[in-house]
């Protein structure tokens, strides 16, 4: 009997625990979450009401009840419930799309009313409508419609203007505007007509820029001011339309009769002998009639009666005819002139040259006082036995005096003086005192022949050779010239061919070439010559001319060696290395032959590479046919130093790597790393990398599960930036209200807190504000945790980590490119291999970046 009741007891407590589960609030709760996020409003809304008191059911079922105002088109009713929600769920973008609908409705009704010619009301309601989209042009364009419409061009007009390129609003600007200037016009042309310029003038101000309306207000200000006399101002005005009415001849009537008063009342000053008022008078209408004529006049008078005058003669002759101008300079030239011209004569007479010549040249051409003053010149020169200039003195005035004679005299004593000179200091031995001598000398008796002569002297004397060949080649028999030229040439000889030779060697082959030439039947020079044009053929890289210029060589020298270069030369050029290294191996030791073919192999280790970096940095390009040929080059090395493969591909993967390329960066590593153990440490590196990106971005819950495998694995600083990182999750779910996972990450963070501060040296934690990343403003001010946390390994600006990445390196930034279909700037699809792995260092198939466009299996 005990037995069976404890039986029924049992089963009791089952049932009780069982009904408890399954009625349980939160379960309902969930079953109603569920419902929701699969678009089952109307479930999610029973749901939610059984558990209205449980959580946020509360918040959920209102959010439902708007939800279904806002599918039946009760957008008003909607946007008020939605507001009130705040930030649950999408609640704010639903109240701005509520808005938004209630705008493209009314912003559509006051089109309509536009169309239907309703302008007021259409303008109300686009007012209404504040700053959406070009409700403001429209309210504008609307009144000012309504303002044409009643006649208020004025207002139509400004209101247009403040909306010129808004639909046709230009072209009503300006047909308001010609409407109001038009009924100004029209009253001013009246006015006008009937003489009543001032009221005309004010009534054309207001139809300024309708049809004429600006020149006739000119015009009228110049009739008004001719009325009055006041001619400069009359003249200005009709000046500024001169081509309208007859503007123009009014501007010159104006102006003609300023100008006459001015002038006659300076004639009256003038005439008077009132020079000084007379020609301030005659300067302010310098331009007008003979004004100018009358101040050069009064100007030179007043010189004359300071006895200023070669100033008062200059004035007067300028002057012409003007008055007496002439006479009165006539006149004064002949006091002045004739008493300098009679001194200097007697000074001429007497032999005393020197005042002769100071009046002479004071006379200027006076008389014959220029031709006096050459030979007086020349006289001075000859005493000073200064022959030469004395001779240009003379040839000055050839037909003055004897002038032409004392030239002659002077030119020959002046040749023969040098001459003389010259011989005897060629006689003495000084051959270039000498030589200056005889070029002085020109061409008196042999001048001429002995200045090359000496030049060729003093080159055999320093054995220059080329110099003293040219020197006598043009001297025919002139002393021992030609004995000497034929010697200087013979001595060139060897040396014009051992310069050519080693122009040659020196790779000159153009100078080489040129100097063979000048060697026809001289030893080898024509054999050679042949042979440097092959060189210089192919030193332009023109190989396939060379080779067939060798065979004319007839085997001369090297020239058959040369032609299996060449063709070596040419296969490396068309990047045919195979080819080079074969024809380079026949003539191993000639020229640069073996180090060429020492290079030969990394050129085509470097080619090869080449070809597969352009792919790999091509995404589209990575297929598993690349993955083998990456493979196959990671085993081959250089020969001439010790860099490796590998070495270049990790090279390569930091590049793809800063270019934030973060899946095929670690691809790539990890085929490295099966050949290389130093890339090994670069997948954790990059798996790292990829959760400090995703924490950078607000997405703690990615950086998660890879900060725990690197922990787990020791990675330096993993530890603490987990913690990190767990902090963050725990505020994330506490601001959505998910205490239950917040308490969930407090526990985690608490067990790994108690198991003592990390050291932290080493650690690889950076700080967002270091760096300017996106969004770091946001990080500090919703985690202010992690500014306490975060730790940094860099102890000056760009110091390489100990893991061997630099800081520009961490940084992902928030390029597109590198976002998964979720936003996300990390791509948990990209690492998860390393989890499922187990240690295996290689992607799994599914990280594969073949575009949708492009079938796995192309190779290239």
């Amino acid at each position: 009997m005990k037995k069976k009741i404890l039986i029924i007891v049992a089963v009791c407590l089952i049932l009780g625990l069982t009904a408890l589960y399954l009625f349980h609030p939160g379960r309902k709760y969930k079953k109603a979450v569920a419902a929701f996020e699969n678009g089952s409003y109307e479930d999610a809304m029973t749901g939610f009401s059984a558990v209205s008191e449980y959580r946020d059911s509360q918040q959920y079922i209102s959010y439902l009840t708007y939800l279904k105002q806002y599918e039946n088109g009760e957008y008003e009713a909607a946007e008020t419930g939605f507001e009130s929600l705040g930030s649950f769920r999408d609640s704010s973008d639903l109240a701005a799309e509520c808005v938004r609908r209630q705008q493209v409705l009314s912003y559509e009704k006051a089109q309509g009313l536009l169309t239907a010619q309703n302008y007021g009301e259409a303008a109300s309601i686009f007012s209404m409508l504040g700053d959406y989209a070009e409700a403001p042009d429209y309210t504008v364009y609307c009144k000012a419609m309504e303002a044409f419409s009643d006649g208020r061009y004025h207002d139509a007009h400004e209101m247009f203007l403040t909306i010129p390129k808004f639909l046709d609003a230009s072209g009503w600007a300006a047909a308001s505007l010609e409407m109001e200037q038009e009924t100004f016009y029209r009253a001013a042309m009246e006015a006008f007509e009937a003489e009543a310029y001032e009221q005309a003038r004010s009534l054309f101000q207001r139809a300024a820029g309708y049809e004429d309306a600006a020149l006739y207000i000119n015009y009228i200000d110049g009739l008004l001011a001719f009325n009055e006399e006041k001619y400069t101002a009359a003249a200005t005005a009709f000046g500024s339309v001169s081509g309208f009415r007859d503007a123009a001849e009014m501007a010159r009537l104006s102006t003609e009769r300023q100008l006459s008063v001015q002038y006659q009342s300076a004639v009256r000053l003038f005439k008077a002998g009132n020079y000084d008022e007379a020609l301030p008078a005659f300067d302010s209408i310098s331009g007008y009639a003979d004004s100018e004529d009358y101040i050069h006049y009064m100007n030179a008078m007043n010189a004359l009666s300071e006895e200023r005058y070669p100033e008062a003669i200059k004035e007067l002759r300028e002057l012409g005819t003007f008055l007496d101008s002439k006479s009165q300079a006539d006149q004064a030239e002949e006091q002045y002139h004739s008493t300098l011209y009679n001194a200097a004569l007697a000074a001429f007479e007497d032999e005393n040259d020197e005042d002769a010549l100071h009046l002479f040249t004071e006379l200027g051409e006076y008389r014959d006082a220029a031709s006096y003053a050459a030979y007086t010149s020349g006289r001075l020169a000859v005493q000073r036995k200064d022959y030469l200039e004395a001779n240009i003195y003379f040839e000055s005035v050839p037909d003055f005096l004897d002038s032409a004679e004392q030239a002659v005299s002077a030119h020959a004593a002046y040749n023969e003086q040098q001459y003389t000179l010259a011989r005897s200091l060629f006689d003495d031995g000084d051959l270039a005192g000498a030589r200056e001598g005889f070029l002085r000398a020109e061409n008196y008796l042999d001048a001429a022949s002995y200045v090359p002569y000496i030049d060729g002297k003093n080159a055999l004397l320093t054995e220059d050779y080329w110099t003293a060949e040219k020197s006598f080649a043009g001297l025919g028999d002139f002393l021992d010239s030609r004995e000497l030229a034929a010697y200087s040439t013979e001595q060139l000889k060897p040396i014009r061919y051992e310069m050519a030779l080693s122009a040659l060697d020196a790779g000159s082959y153009e100078t080489a070439l040129s100097g063979f030439e000048q060697l026809p039947g001289y030893l080898e020079a024509d054999q050679y010559a042949a042979y440097t044009r092959v060189l210089q053929t192919a030193y332009v890289g023109d190989y396939l001319d060379a080779i067939e210029m060798v065979k004319s060589l007839n085997g001369f020298l090297d020239s058959e060696l040369l032609a299996v270069y060449f063709k070596a030369r040419q296969a490396e050029a068309d990047q045919r290395y195979e080819d080079a290294l074969e024809l380079y191996g026949t003539i191993d030791s000639f020229r640069d032959s073996s180090i060429r073919t020492e290079r030969l192999p990394d050129m085509i280790l470097d080619r090869d590479f080449d070809a597969i970096a352009e792919r790999l940095t091509e995404r589209k390009w990575w297929n598993q046919a690349l993955e083998n040929e990456v493979s196959s080059m990671l085993v081959r090395k250089y020969r001439l130093s010790n860099t490796t493969m590998p070495l270049r591909f990790i090279s390569l993967a930091d590049t793809m790597l800063e270019a934030g390329d973060f899946e095929h960066s670690y691809r790539l590593i990890q085929l490295v790393a099966q050949q290389d153990e130093r890339a090994t440490s670069k997948l954790d590196d990059i798996q790292y990398l990829y959760a400090l990106t995703a924490m950078e971005a607000h997405q703690p819950e990615q950086a998660e599960w890879m900060l725990s495998e690197l922990a787990d694995a020791g990675y330096p600083g993993a530890e603490e930036t987990l913690e990190t990182c767990l902090e963050m999750l725990e505020a994330e779910a506490r601001e959505n209200g998910d205490e239950e996972r917040a308490e969930s990450y407090r526990r985690r963070l608490e067990m790994k807190k108690d198991d003592g501060e990390k050291n932290a040296e080493g650690l690889l934690v950076i700080d967002p504000a270091l760096y300017n990343i996106p969004g770091a403003d946001i990080v500090r001010e919703e985690y202010h945790l992690l500014r306490d946390k975060l730790r940094t390994i860099i102890n000056e600006a760009g110091k390489t980590a100990d893991n061997g990445m630099t800081p520009d390196i961490y940084i992902a930034g928030e390029n597109e490119e590198h976002k998964d279909n979720s936003g996300s700037a990390v791509t948990e699809k990209s690492i998860s291999s390393r989890a499922e792995s187990a240690g295996d260092n290689q992607i799994s198939p599914d990280a594969s970046a073949e575009t949708e466009n492009e079938p796995a299996s192309e190779a290239d």
